[in-house]
């Protein structure tokens, strides 16, 4: 009998020192701010932060960081003395209640958990602690203008777009000693915090953790600024210094070889940046190069024929000569300099679920059986081009709200609050679907979202979207052109007679483009009421125009200064007994000019349309190999007449024209006078045709595209629309 008292006095110790008995009675779907009448306040901060990757182009990092989460929950309190004395207890996260908090502004996230589950910490004053490990991919900015000795200044927004600061506010803080690491390219260079102000009502409660790297730029000095120096020097060197002996240096070789070696520097800083309008500091390095190497053949040309043709301006020349390499060194020297110095009486709001059927949806119960869904977007943000699938890749946020008759409630029975917060697993929510989405992902947190409803039954939901869908462009003006890009959401399964869907714009909502592109105007097209056979379906367009400047950089200057030295070095008289070649020089500006193209094509769709700057190149390309032709020509017809032998036809019919009528002179002219007059005619007349290609192109920049995709829509007249600008909207 003994050993039973005993035995039963140790069973009844041991269940006292359980920390489950803590959760007695405990209800996770309450909230601590449902039981007391002030405004729970959640500390929440970063003891890791590491940068893993950094994706130039698309302005993203990779990085791996680590939440912690504080705040107080009375029903937790406890006395450490019937707990064996312990200060800190350990509870199953998923049987407490978790302060509800999303990723935004994510293109991609992943929680790092246990499968097993985490658990939380809480203290005798019913403090909790919570710790979250994610894996994600957020933004991250780049003043591109200092590239490579630029900053990159990445974000983590976390927060709650349904409570608002009179519930709850997120307050930011800095853990003492956290760690916080770049990566082999970056290092940090500082870390702060950003929250909304606790006084501040109405507003969604977010927090910025703002992370600043700098880049460590040795690698691109090593890659791109020493080769470009390299080549600049000997082409310089070769153009313009004297040759030994008769056989001198062909400039228009030289030049386009060092064109061509730098046009590949070029591929590698266009893979580092986003396709923006500003230049980059490295990108202002190499396109000097490019001007000096052009500078410099088009000197030696003309140095090698004042040369050949005055004699006593020798001894000047070569003073001029070595003025300009002084200069030239010098004008190194300072852009080096330069780019290394730009471095509880109230009731609880589960009570309105009770004898709630979620399986019940409220036009089964309305009167008229009709529910009216109203869909807006509050926020898009345009992330990536697939220019080849005619695809974007965006992160937008879906607004819907809808009446719900069995959640009015009266606010005096809820301690005069308008506004509840009720799980959305545990309530009817609008069943739809997106359409048009190749890929898309749902960025919801693991313990599901919560909605707001008011006094009058209307609920809010918001989800957010990280999705890949069909955007079209008028590929003919590229790169002038503009995107339309659509999203759909859809009910096909229920009759417009019993659900509507109505789209809607979002006052003041968060719209942005990228680098490349910014939006202009925004629509909103449902299916009007009274068609009632139609499915339900809600198209919102955006319209992006593209900034063009990248390929003005990246593709029409290069191709202009290939084209131009080309013309030059096969129809431009040369000195001396030695002409350039011009099969050399032809098939050297072709291949530069097919790198060109190269990067159209990763731009744009495989159709059959050939886009704008697609002709442009062409004509260049024909300009290109007509002057070839032309040289070729102009060669055997100086051969011949350097040997006195009988010309063509035509050409001898010509020469003697020009000899006879056109000329006055009482000496005769050589063929071979005759001959280079009509290759500088043609070389001026290709010049010309080189110009009028330019300005025709340019001119579609000046003339915006007018296209609008709702034009092409059929029965446009079955839909309301709504409609807003780049001026009606805010912008990140």
């Amino acid at each position: 009998m003994l050993q039973v008292i005993v035995v039963g006095f140790f069973v009844q110790k041991v269940s006292s020192l359980l920390p489950v008995s803590l959760l007695e009675n405990y209800d996770k779907r309450v909230a601590p701010y449902d039981l007391q009448n002030e405004t729970l306040v959640v500390n929440i901060s970063l003891p890791l932060f590491n940068l893993m990757l950094v994706h130039g182009q698309e302005q993203l990092a990779t990085l791996i960081f680590e939440t912690r989460l504080e705040w107080y929950d009375d029903r937790l309190k406890y006395n450490p003395a019937d707990f064996n004395d312990r200060h800190e207890l350990y509870l199953p996260k998923d049987e407490i209640w978790i302060a509800h908090y999303s990723l935004l502004y994510a293109v991609e996230s992943k929680l790092l958990t246990n499968k097993r589950g985490d658990t939380a910490l809480v203290a005798p004053n019913g403090r909790v602690v919570i710790r979250e490990m994610y894996y994600a991919k957020v933004g991250c900015y780049a003043r591109i203008q200092r590239f490579p000795f630029d900053t990159q200044y990445c974000a983590v927004v976390l927060g709650d777009t349904i409570t608002n600061t009179s519930t709850v506010v997120f307050s930011g803080k800095l853990f003492p000693k956290a760690e916080v690491y770049g990566n082999g390219e970056f290092y940090m260079q500082n870390f702060s915090v950003l929250s909304v102000k606790p006084g501040q009502k109405n507003l969604p409660s977010k927090i910025f953790f703002y992370a600043t790297f700098e880049r460590d730029s040795f690698y691109f000095v090593f890659v791109i600024v020493i080769p470009a120096i390299l080549i600049t020097s000997f082409t310089i060197a070769g153009a313009l210094l004297p040759a030994p002996g008769e056989q001198a240096a062909d400039p228009i070789n030289i030049g386009l070889a060092s064109l061509l070696a730098l046009s590949i520097t070029m591929t590698i800083i266009a893979n580092d940046i986003p396709k923006t309008s500003v230049v980059p500091l490295i990108g202002w390095f190499v396109l000097v190069c490019l001007g000096i190497c052009t500078f410099s053949v088009l000197s030696g040309l003309i140095l090698d024929r004042i040369r050949m043709k005055i004699s006593f301006f020798i001894s000047l020349v070569e003073r001029i000569r070595l003025f300009e390499l002084k200069q030239l060194n010098l004008m190194f020297l300072l852009i080096i300099t330069l780019c290394n110095v730009y471095r509880v009486s109230a009731l609880l709001p589960t009570s309105l679920l009770e004898g709630y059927d979620k399986r019940l949806a409220p036009y089964d119960i309305n009167e008229n059986h009709l529910l009216v869904v109203n869909i807006s977007m509050p926020m898009m943000l345009l992330m990536t081009v697939h220019g080849q699938e005619q695809m974007v890749t965006l992160l937008f946020d879906f607004r819907l709200d809808w009446i719900d008759e069995r959640l009015r409630f009266n606010s005096s029975n809820f301690d005069n609050r308008t506004e509840l917060y009720l799980p959305a697993s545990e309530i009817w929510t609008v069943p739809y679907n997106l359409l048009n989405g190749v890929e898309s992902k749902l960025l919801a947190n693991k313990r599901g979202d919560i909605i707001r409803v008011r006094q009058n039954g209307h609920v809010v939901l918001r989800e957010t979207y990280y999705s890949k869908v069909q955007c079209g462009t008028r590929v003919d003006r590229f790169p002038f052109d503009i995107q339309f890009c659509g999203i759909i959401i859809a009910n096909l399964a229920t009759n417009r007679s019993t659900l509507q869907f109505v789209g809607q714009l979002y006052p003041g909502a968060d719209m942005g483009g990228n680098e490349e592109f910014w939006m202009t105007n925004f629509s909103a097209l449902s299916v009007k009421p009274s068609k009632i056979e139609n499915e339900n379906h809600v198209y919102f367009w955006i319209t992006f125009e593209r900034d063009s400047f990248y390929f003005i950089f990246v593709i029409v200057i290069p191709a202009i200064l290939i084209t131009t030295l080309t013309i030059t070095g096969v129809l431009l008289p040369a000195p001396g007994e030695v002409t350039a070649d011009p099969v050399n020089i032809g098939l050297c500006s072709l291949l530069a000019l097919s790198i060109t193209l190269t990067v159209v094509a990763d731009n744009i769709p495989r159709t059959a349309t050939v886009p704008l700057i697609g002709w442009f190149v062409l004509v260049c390309l024909f300009l290109v190999c007509f002057s070839v032709i032309a040289g070729l020509i102009f060669d055997q017809l100086r051969a011949r007449a350097k040997n006195e032998e009988l010309l063509p036809g035509v050409f001898d019919s010509m020469i003697r024209m020009y000899q006879v009528k056109l000329h006055r002179e009482k000496s005769p002219i050589s063929p071979r006078r005759v001959i280079s007059v009509f290759s500088f005619l043609l070389f001026l007349l290709l010049q010309i045709l080189l110009l009028c290609n330019l300005m025709v192109f340019l001119s579609f920049s000046w003339n915006r595209d007018t296209y609008s995709k709702i034009d092409e829509m059929d029965n446009t007249d079955m839909y309301n629309m709504v409609f807003s600008t780049e001026h009606d909207l805010g912008y990140f």
